[in-house]
């Protein structure tokens, strides 16, 4: 994770923000190979309240977003409410994920919007494990 002005970010994926804040800061949560040649591999999740062409309603309290239009409401103060913006992806062989999860490789929870867009996500690993009903 790390903090970088929305300007450092909108030249890195080519997206136009406002002037006006252009220095403001956003969280950058990454992973995953990172090919900037390969044009934005971004999304961002975020509360439902604002959506834009492609948004993509994950639950009530949740959608997605891959659209650099996104990033823009965000960076001039007229985005969602709660919001999380990741860069990077993994990919999968073909049933891959299915068999790990067979297999027990991950663990599993219902969606929570507190774990999604928690204030300190250093420590969401661990909630969520506490929600899996494990004793760290």
């Amino acid at each position: 994770m790390l903090s970088t002005s929305f300007a450092s970010l909108s030249e890195y994926l080519r997206v136009d923000v406002p002037k006006a804040h252009s220095e403001d800061q956003i969280v950058v949560h990454y992973g995953g190979p990172m090919q900037p040649n390969q044009g934005f591999m971004g999304f961002i999740l975020h509360s439902p309240d604002v959506l834009v062409e492609d948004s993509m309603v994950v639950t009530n309290n949740i959608a997605m977003t891959a659209r650099g239009e996104m990033l823009q409401l965000i960076a001039r103060g007229d985005g969602p409410a709660k919001s999380l913006f990741v860069l990077g992806y993994a990919v999968w062989a073909p049933h891959q994920l299915e068999w790990e999860i067979k297999q027990g490789a991950w663990l599993m929870i219902p969606s929570d919007e507190a774990l999604v867009f928690a204030e300190d996500p250093g420590h969401t690993w661990e909630r969520a494990v506490t929600l899996r009903g494990f004793d760290l």
